[in-house]
C-alpha cells in the first residue's frame, strides 16, 4: 500500500487510487479470482469480516424490521438501507426472514442482527467454492462493502500509508 501510494501520479488523489484498490482486491478475493495477492487471502477475510461487521453494528436493525413491516421509516442510515435492499431484492431471504420476524415479534431486531451475522460469518469463513455458491450471502455482503466504501475517508486511510506520517 505504501509504495502504491508514492508511486501514485501528481494530483491524483491517493485516496481514490487506495479506494480503487482495495475494492478491486476485494471483489477478486470474493470470487476467488487468481491474482499476486493471493499470500493475503487469510488478510483480506479479515479485513471483510471488520467492513461488513462494522456495517452490520452500525445499521438500524430497529428501522429495518418497522421497514419489513410496511412503516415509513425516516432514516439516513445507509447500512439499514443496503440491508432493506438486499432483502427485498434477494428472494431467497423472504423466507428466512419473514420467519423470523413472525416466530420473534419482540425481539426481531434481535433476531435479524443475530441470523444476519451468522449467515456472513459463516460466508467469509468458509473456502471460496462454498462463498460462490451461497450468492445470496454474497449479494448482502458485496452491498454492505459498497455502502462501506461510500463513508470510508479514502484521504484519511492514504495518508496512513504516506512517508512521514
Amino acid at each position: 500500500m505504501t509504495s502504491l501510494v508514492a508511486a501514485r501520479s501528481i494530483g491524483y488523489p491517493a485516496g481514490k487510487l487506495v479506494a480503487q484498490w482495495v475494492s478491486g482486491v476485494l471483489t477478486n478475493w470474493q470470487m476467488d479470482v487468481p491474482d499476486s495477492f493471493r499470500a493475503y487471502a487469510g488478510y483480506l477475510r479479515l479485513l471483510v469480516w471488520d467492513v461488513v461487521g462494522s456495517a452490520l453494528a452500525y445499521a438500524d436493525w430497529e428501522s429495518l424490521v418497522r421497514l419489513l413491516r410496511g412503516e415509513t421509516v425516516t432514516s439516513d442510515n445507509l447500512f439499514t438501507w443496503s440491508l432493506y435492499g438486499s432483502i427485498l431484492n434477494e428472494s431467497h431471504l423472504h423466507q428466512p426472514v419473514g420467519t423470523l420476524m413472525q416466530e420473534t415479534p419482540d425481539a426481531c431486531a434481535d433476531t435479524l442482527k443475530d441470523w444476519f451475522e451468522a449467515q456472513i460469518n459463516a460466508w467469509i469463513d468458509a473456502s471460496e467454492v462454498r462463498r460462490q455458491r451461497n450468492a445470496t450471502i454474497s449479494v448482502v455482503v458485496n452491498n454492505l462493502l459498497q455502502s462501506a466504501y461510500e463513508v470510508i475517508n479514502w484521504e484519511h486511510v492514504a495518508r496512513a500509508f504516506q512517508p512521514g506520517y
